[in-house]
């Protein structure tokens, strides 16, 4: 007597679920540690200015006695992806790139001396230089547009004796007790202090969290969302702020009951675009996109997305649209939204696979992302702005790829209140009609990823 069971096998996003066949007590196999570390990951994909270049990380587990973390390497290619080279190396991680404004540099996050900083490096050649020195670690960042300074996000170091206790093994503590906020400093690249290091100063001195935060085009403003604390519900009320670099005036662009997060300047500085939620805010609700101007005003809001949750991504380059990418039954689309209030576009109409980690270029000409689907691992993919024209870039995943995997269709039912929905079915691998096999459930929408094992 045999008997069926299922395994799930996790590639990038998707969840494969092949069927084994194994004799009773006999053990079930999964994938060894070295299997699973042949997996790889594409997490940023970013065009350079000009469009003539792109920039990808790839993502690999390290698992050892000793070791149990993912590892990024950044990757250097043509955009038509030939002639790739790595860009970093080593068993440290290296990730987040983003191109200088003249496209010369790369700056990116690494943890090669214990903490993240921020280092840059030139495509002539050389080493990395190290711009930060931070006693915690930097999270995300920009370049200023015109290429003289860097905005990055910090989180607040523990007290001194915080940390000893820390250090120490006594760091048990009172959950919420110590908030650490986020916080908005500055880094001047190619300038140095007395002590030989990167000039660099704080930027946002208020007790509140920083969330997101974008560059006017004059490089003159930074304007940035903020709650209250980093806890997650303070996250919902999110309010938008503007503050000059060189005075750190600080204005209020929007402070409703909403919450209001995400803001992007438009690429002649004169609007804000940035995600507004339902008022009084509802969670998880609708939410929108709303146009205010940078000197404060009446926002006006955009055409509503069809699923009503757009993610706002970037404005277009005659500064007439913006794109934004939403939940589309089992997919992901790219919607453009005019701000004449005119319909939304849906801009990757046509697109059979899961689109995300998208990025568009400093001259808003590229798109960067990922594509993937039940059968296909994630690799970089880049398109014109213009029109979805997806062209592969990278092949990571090549050996995995050419594996044989098990069949997954999409499949469509009425709910009780005749509502459609959509979910994707995976056979077994080697899948024989008219024999039954046990079925693992994995809904999703709340709570998600709680998965069911159902009898055959």
């Amino acid at each position: 007597m045999r008997r069926q069971l299922l395994t799930a096998i996790f590639i990038t996003s998707q969840v494969i679920l092949h069927a084994q066949t194994v004799a009773p007590n006999q053990p079930i196999t999964y994938w060894s540690p070295e299997q699973c570390m042949k997996l790889k990951n594409i997490t940023s994909v970013r065009v350079s200015p000009d469009g003539s270049k792109v920039l990808y990380t790839v993502r690999q587990a390290v698992m050892s006695e000793d070791r149990s973390e993912y590892v990024n390497q950044i990757f250097l290619a043509n955009i038509d992806g030939t002639n790739t080279i790595p860009l970093t190396q080593g068993d440290k991680n290296n990730s987040n790139p983003k191109w200088s404004p003249d496209g010369s540099r790369v700056a990116f996050v690494s943890n090669r001396d214990g903490k993240n900083n921020l280092y840059t490096i030139s495509l002539r050649g050389g080493d990395a230089d190290k711009v930060t020195d931070v006693k915690t670690g930097v999270g995300n960042f920009s370049w200023s547009p015109d290429g003289k300074m860097i905005a990055y996000l910090m989180t607040d170091a523990l007290a001194d004796n915080d940390e000893k206790k820390k250090k120490g093994k006594d760091d048990w503590y009172y959950y919420d007790e110590v908030v650490l906020q986020n916080r908005l400093y500055l880094v001047w690249p190619g300038e140095t202090d007395s002590a030989g290091k990167k000039r660099s100063a704080p930027l946002t001195t208020e007790n509140w969290n920083v969330i997101s935060f974008d560059w006017s085009p004059d490089s003159r403003w930074i304007v940035y969302s903020h709650g209250k604390t980093p806890m997650a519900n303070d996250g919902q009320y999110a309010d938008i702020s503007e503050i000059n670099i060189s005075t750190k005036e600080t204005k209020t662009i929007a402070n409703t009951p909403a919450g209001e997060s995400d803001p992007l300047f438009s690429p002649d500085g004169k609007f804000i675009a940035y995600v507004c939620s339902e008022s009084p805010v509802v969670w998880p609700g609708k939410t929108f996109i709303d146009i205010v101007p940078a000197e404060g005003g009446t926002p006006k809001r955009l055409s509503p997305t069809p699923n009503d949750q757009p993610a706002i991504l970037s404005w277009s380059q005659d500064g007439t649209h913006i794109y934004v990418a939403e939940s589309n039954k089992t997919l992901m689309s790219v919607y453009l939204l005019g701000l004449d209030g005119s319909e939304n576009n849906e801009w990757s109409r046509g697109c059979n696979d899961l689109a995300g980690t998208f990025s568009m270029n400093d001259t808003r000409t590229f798109w960067g992302f990922v594509l993937q689907n039940t059968s296909k691992p994630g690799e970089a993919f880049i398109s014109n702005a213009s029109t979805f024209s997806p062209v592969k870039i990278s092949d990571i995943n090549e050996a995995i790829a050419r594996n044989p995997v098990p069949k997954t269709e999409l499949i469509k039912w009425k709910s009780s209140d005749g509502k459609e929905i959509e979910a994707l079915l995976t056979y077994p691998l080697n899948y024989q009609q008219g024999k039954k096999y046990p079925l693992i459930l994995n809904p999703h929408g709340g709570p998600a990823g709680t998965p069911l094992l159902c009898k055959a």
